[in-house]
Formats: structure tokens, sequence, C-alpha cells
């Protein structure tokens, strides 16, 4: 597809040395159905509103390469990406609009391209399970999902190959992640994993090796819980306002552990250790709560 908006239903795609179906466009075309997409080269590239769900009855599985390749766009209705696709490799930047949520599977393995994010306006719903965790990382990271962009071992991932994961605004105070990883983002800067005015979660989750802070917060009450958060370039967590709740955390190998540069956290029960500053840095006078029960050792200051 060059071009437009073509409805693709009851289709039988098979033996084509490479895309069972590819679109060279982020339109708004309708979710593909009732299609068996099977003996291809590799699956499909679509945009993010034809991506299907389970109830769209296709059949996508036996391919050379089972991966979608989502080529950016907006999310406007619900969607739960298929399981039996474990990968899914984004292109382009893609939004999720307010009013709509993106559930991720168990075990589901999501990449990005160079210089692209994922912004949720509306709720993400990434729950994986210790056994099955759920993975963000870069296009050129082999280690999970294969050779996602086909170029043997020609790149290798590193932090700040792809830019961030950003939950913003009232409509995302439902998204929860949870046993998630998340790594090589923060392209700029602009911290792999950010909150702005969302009440959202992530729990129990790891967020390592990645450019800039390793979860950001601005305003909003966050609940960021029992997270491993290591090998950042600058602060485990950022807190840039609101009252987010930061508690059971592991923070180490980052610069700080916690930066406060504004807003009154939570910091109860961490364990912070060998940053090479501080543990706990506030830039202001607020009046924030005591912090409590948390180990603190190892650290620059």
């Amino acid at each position: 597809v060059a071009s437009g908006t073509p409805t693709i239903d009851g289709n039988t795609i098979t033996n084509n040395s490479d895309y069972g179906i590819y679109f060279n466009i982020a339109a708004n075309a309708p979710v593909i159905t009732n299609n068996t997409v099977t003996g291809n080269g590799r699956l499909a590239r679509l945009p993010i509103g034809a991506v299907p769900s389970a109830i769209h009855g296709n059949a996508l599985t036996g391919n050379t390469r089972d991966q979608i390749e989502i080529h950016g766009g907006t999310l406007t209705a619900d969607l739960s990406l298929l399981p039996e696709v474990t990968t899914h490799w984004i292109l382009a930047n893609v939004t999720v609009n307010a009013g709509v949520t993106l559930t991720i599977q168990p075990g589901a393995i999501i990449k990005f391209n160079q210089y692209q994010s994922l912004t949720v306006n509306g709720t993400l719903n990434a729950v994986g399970t210790a056994a099955n965790q759920i993975t963000f990382t870069a296009a050129t990271d082999d280690s999970v999902g294969g050779d996602t962009n086909g170029d043997g071992a020609a790149t290798s991932p590193a932090p700040g190959y792809w830019r961030r994961l950003l939950i913003q605004g009232a409509g995302s105070n439902a998204s929860r992640l949870e046993q998630a990883v998340v790594r090589y983002g923060g392209q700029f800067y602009n911290n792999p994993l950010s909150f702005s005015s969302s009440n959202a979660a992530i729990i129990n989750s790891t967020i390592s090796d990645n450019v800039g802070s390793g979860v950001y917060t601005a305003t909003g009450s966050p609940l960021i819980q029992g997270n491993t958060i290591a090998n950042v370039t600058t602060h485990g967590i950022y807190v840039s306002g609101g009252s987010p709740d930061l508690s059971g955390n592991t923070l180490s190998n980052n610069t700080n552990g916690i930066y406060v540069a504004s807003g009154t956290p939570t910091i109860d029960g961490n364990t912070i250790t060998n940053n090479s500053d501080y543990g706990i840095y506030f830039n202001i006078a607020a009046n924030a709560p005591v912090i409590t029960n948390n180990t603190v050792t190892g650290n620059g200051r």
C-alpha cells in the first residue's frame, strides 16, 4: 500500500518472498481482518490503526520473520496486541489517544527504531509476569526477539538508541507497567520513561542502560514501586514536581539515586547504593515527607 486506506479482509497471503502485507504510509487504514498470512519472508508492516487484535480473526504465524512492523500513527480505538506475534517493531512515532487503551501481553517485545517514541495520552496496560516480562528495547537488540532488523551482527544496542515512553495527562492515570524491562532508551536525554501530569504506575520492573534519568516524573502522583533502576547516565529517578510515591526501589550505578528538583515525593523503603554522586538529592526546601526505611550506602555522597 503506497497510499490510501484499503479494507484488507479475508485474504490468503502465502509464500511471498518478502512481506505478506506492506504499508508505506502511516494512514488511518482500517484494521486488517480475517486474513491468513503465512509462509512469507516477513509478516507485515502496518500503521498502528491497522494492527489487529485476536478479535479480528487473522492467522498470522508461520512466516520466516513473524513480527509486525508498526509504521507510526495514532491509535484511536482499543488494541490488545496479539500474543502469538511476540515482536512488534515501532518504526515511527506512535501515539495513543485519550480514552483509548493499548494492552501489551506478557512476554511481548516492543522494539524501537532510532529517535522513535510511544506517547500515551490514554491507557497503557503492560502487565507481564516474572516468567514472561514485557520488554521495551532497541531495534538493534538481538538478545530478545532475535535479529529484528535483519542485519546480523552489523549493529548492536547502546544506551540512547531510541527516545522514550511518555505517559501524560489525566487520561493516562490508569496506565500500569509491571514486570517490564526498559532499556537502551533516552535519546537526546529525553529519559526512557517519563510521567507528566499522570498518576500511572510502574511496578517490579527493570530500567537499565539508558541515557538521561531512568524514570522522570513531572507533576501528578505516579506510583514507582519495587523497580530496579541501574546504569543510567544521570539520575535513577528525577522528580520535577508532584507527589510521586517512590517505594521499595533499588537504585544503583547511576549518577544520583533520587534527584528532586521540585515536588514532595514519598521516599520509603528504597535501597540506594553505588551511585557516583548523591544517594538522595533535594534541590529545593519543599515540605516533603521525612524519608523512611531506606538503605543509602556506598554512594559518592
